[in-house]
């Protein structure tokens, strides 16, 4: 889990992040919610740090970031995420797995559980906020979960095989996310 802090529009602000599991990867990457790398007028946000839950620091450059092309700000879901990479030497963890193939099977049934900072919780202390699904869509997923301000970017993760899977990162409320 990594909690993203930054400026927007000059104004401080935090979001959530975390570490997903591509093996063979040269880099460390991180997925959050576009938002939390873009203004609502589209600017990259300002003095972007990845806090990571042992403490360490690591200063982002947006050079290092993927933001889709689609993505068109804060009022649209389209293309609200982001990827980050960072040098595995800053930070080694191995990550959650993810399954965009799971969130597309539209049976999703029971909790669903979302791992986020809320403001104002220390960097090492994520909470969960689980909930029943709801539903799927195409492009996103409905579900039960208590979300506020600082949980974008969240991984969305359900049991599978005995493994915390993420389907989808969390980018609005009240509980709609995109996958």
């Amino acid at each position: 889990m990594v909690r993203l802090e930054f400026a927007n529009d000059g104004q401080p602000s935090s979001g959530t992040a975390f570490i997903v599991k591509i093996p063979g990867s040269k880099k460390t990457v991180i997925l959050t919610a576009a938002h939390n790398l873009r203004s609502s007028t589209l600017k990259p946000t300002t003095n972007l740090q990845a806090v990571f839950r042992d403490g360490k620091i690591a200063a982002i450059d947006h050079a290092t970031c993927y933001v889709p092309s689609e993505y068109k700000g804060s009022d649209s879901s389209i293309g609200d995420w982001a990827a980050i990479f960072l040098d595995k030497s800053i930070h080694g963890d191995k990550g959650l797995n993810f399954s965009l193939a799971l969130s597309y099977t539209e049976k999703i049934q029971g909790e669903v559980s979302v791992i986020a900072y809320r403001d104002p919780t220390p960097a090492y202390s994520p909470e969960i906020a689980s909930g029943r699904c709801k539903t799927c869509f195409e492009e996103q997923v409905e579900y039960l979960a208590k979300t506020e301000q600082g949980n974008s970017g969240a991984p969305v993760c359900v049991a599978y095989r005995g493994y915390m899977t993420v389907i989808a990162i969390q980018y609005v409320s009240p509980s709609i996310l995109i996958r």
